[in-house]
């Protein structure tokens, strides 16, 4: 009890001597500041909504700081991304002549980085079919004038409206990236991922309208009129994403997530198979009229974790009763057993 008043004691001598510095100081103390808190441009992003995603450059939005303020960057931990990914942005995603270290695309910075702006317009066919909708600079760069000096020709040269600046940092809108989901009904094939991804290298091919698979798909398809569709987002997560899409004719959902086992498939509620398109991403196929397409994570990996989990801690739990129970019998047989008598027959 005594150390008990001594601890009261202390604590109110520490608040009142503390609440007094306060008052009595000219300022009081300083607001704590959270060092996790977003700068502005991250509140425009969010504000904006929608599944659209974004590329920064120059030291600006790391990719794991990006996915902590729930920003969908481009960007992944090498360590981490499917082989096919690596072959797609070793082609098509990094500045040309410029030397990269294993940890650019997580962001950190490489020989050249000045260039970041040049690889995004050289290769902005493809940065668009990733759906990268923003494009996060230093305000300093002139990302149009770049542009310009690529693309001398005007009806060549793209334009990027800015949408945000605040003197230190300009974010430009991308009017060229495609949605995030969206249905194509043009249809063509190659042998593997990486003749896939270099078929939609050829200047004719418009990747919002062709999707390339490697695997063909039922032969009572109806292409006639290439009809065109819908897709929108509705619910979207780490482990489920949810599209509601329309079809005019039979077509191809595409979701430019990367492809990758696990992922499991559901038309209106029925399963349905996942194609690799263009090599890299996730598409399904649809037949003409309006669906609810569904994707889940759930691997097969999973469900043989959870059956390991299971067997081992229900013979964790068998070994605790059993072994419980026998040790509290040999105890007892112990105490109610006469101890032996012992003499004493000299040393």
């Amino acid at each position: 009890m005594e150390k008990r008043r001594l601890a009261v004691a202390g604590v109110v001598i520490f608040a009142v001597a503390s609440a007094f510095l306060d008052i009595r100081s000219p300022r009081g103390f300083p607001d704590r500041y959270d060092p996790f808190t977003p700068p502005p441009y991250i509140d425009f992003l969010k504000d904006i909504g929608g599944h659209g995603r974004v590329m920064g450059g120059h030291g600006f939005l790391f990719p794991n700081y990006a996915s902590a303020a729930g920003i969908q960057d481009i960007r992944y931990i090498n360590s981490i991304s499917p082989a096919l990914f690596h072959e797609f942005r070793n082609r098509y995603l990094k500045p040309e002549d410029v030397y990269y270290h294993s940890l650019w695309f997580t962001g950190s910075g490489y020989r050249g980085e000045s260039g970041i702006e040049e690889s995004i317009i050289r290769n902005l066919k493809y940065y668009s079919f990733l759906g990268v909708k923003h494009i996060i600079l230093p305000s300093e760069i002139d990302f149009n004038g770049t542009a310009e000096l690529i693309y001398p020709d005007g009806d060549e040269r793209p334009f990027f409206p800015i949408e945000y600046s605040d003197g230190s940092v300009s974010i430009y809108r991308n009017e060229y990236a495609t949605p995030r989901a969206f249905v194509v009904g043009r249809v063509r094939y190659a042998d593997s991922y990486k003749e896939a991804q270099e078929a939609i290298s050829s200047g004719d091919f418009d990747v919002s309208k062709e999707a390339v698979l490697e695997k063909r798909l039922p032969m009572d398809i109806d292409w006639a009129g290439q009809g065109a569709g819908n897709a929108e987002i509705v619910e979207y997560g780490a482990n489920r994403a949810v599209i509601n899409a329309s079809a005019e004719k039979d077509g191809i959902l595409v979701l430019t997530d990367t492809f990758y086992p696990g992922w499991k498939a559901y038309v209106d509620g029925e399963p349905a198979e996942i194609y690799r398109v263009n090599g890299l991403v996730r598409g399904v196929f649809l037949r003409g009229g309006v669906h609810t397409v569904e994707f889940r994570y759930f691997p097969a990996s999973f469900l043989a974790g959870l059956a390991i989990s299971g067997v081992s801690i229900s013979l964790m739990g068998l070994c605790f009763i059993f072994g419980k129970g026998r040790g509290t019998q040999e105890i007892s047989e112990r105490l109610t057993k006469p101890a032996k008598s012992t003499t004493n027959r000299g040393l």
